[in-house]
């Protein structure tokens, strides 16, 4: 999203403000950043969760082997 750039519309035409469209793109790219930090670190706490839930499975004696 950083390396987003946008043509300037011709004159007499309705154009945005290249500087709101780049300041706007910033603070997006930022939050994705944010969200995928977020998501990575939910991935990991999922992995781990996972792997104490199988561990803990493991060491469980079977109930039907009697």
């Amino acid at each position: 999203m950083r390396e987003r750039r946008f043509t300037p519309a011709g004159f007499g035409r309705r154009r945005l403000d290249p500087r709101e469209v780049y300041a706007y793109l910033e603070r997006v790219s930022g939050e994705l950043a944010v969200v995928h930090d977020a998501l990575a670190a939910s991935r990991r706490e999922a992995a781990v969760a996972r792997y104490a839930l199988s561990r803990r499975e493991a060491d469980q004696p079977r109930g039907d082997d009697r």
